[in-house]
């Protein structure tokens, strides 16, 4: 039963800071809101993304309360953490910091490799050096996290991972055009 109340003081603690996100921090800590209109367009804006994220949260905290709440009391507890459990939150943590730093610094560098020497703020917004970081840093993002959770690398789970981080690029990233994908706004 402690088991249980805990999962749900999670989720009642994730859905009430997500709500908390999406509805004051976010819009306050923006320079835009979600959607605006500019000279007769309609863009989106800064708060665009993270409110989205957020309400993701949100959402996820909700249906695992829910399910949590529903949950028969007959069911096993979960077992304890122990020294598997730890080393493979460490093995998700260490893909999660490589991924970013891949993402990071990969567009920069291969600017600074094959670019004419200027910096990589001028040409953060371009192809194909704003795709770069992202797609790198996404697709050993997605492989790594597949990889660690199957216990092996796998080239169909490579491709999968490539495709699903295009098909990421062609949803947030091909529609706007005032939209800088992670972590080119950073530069």
């Amino acid at each position: 039963m402690l088991e249980r109340k805990a999962e749900l003081w999670i989720a009642v603690v994730m859905l009430v800071l997500g709500l908390v996100a999406v509805l004051i921090w976010i819009p306050s800590d923006s320079q835009t809101p979600a959607v605006y209109t500019y000279r007769r367009q309609t863009q989106i804006g800064d708060a665009f993304l993270p409110q989205l994220a957020m309400a993701a949260v949100a959402l996820c905290a909700a249906i695992h309360g829910v399910l949590q709440w529903r949950r028969p009391k007959t069911l096993e507890s979960a077992p304890p953490l122990d020294g598997h459990s730890l080393a493979f939150l460490a093995l998700l943590a260490g893909v999660m910091a490589s991924a970013m730093v891949l993402m990071f610094w990969a567009g920069p560098l291969a600017w600074a490799l094959l670019g004419d020497g200027s910096g990589y703020r001028e040409v953060r917004g371009d192809a194909p050096w704003k795709y770069i970081g992202f797609l790198l840093g996404g697709t050993w993002m997605t492989w790594g996290l597949m990889a660690a959770i199957e216990g092996h690398f796998s080239r169909r789970r490579l491709v999968a991972a490539f495709l699903f981080t295009l098909l990421l690029i062609a949803v947030f990233d091909l529609p706007f055009d005032s939209l800088l994908l992670p972590p080119n706004g950073d530069w």
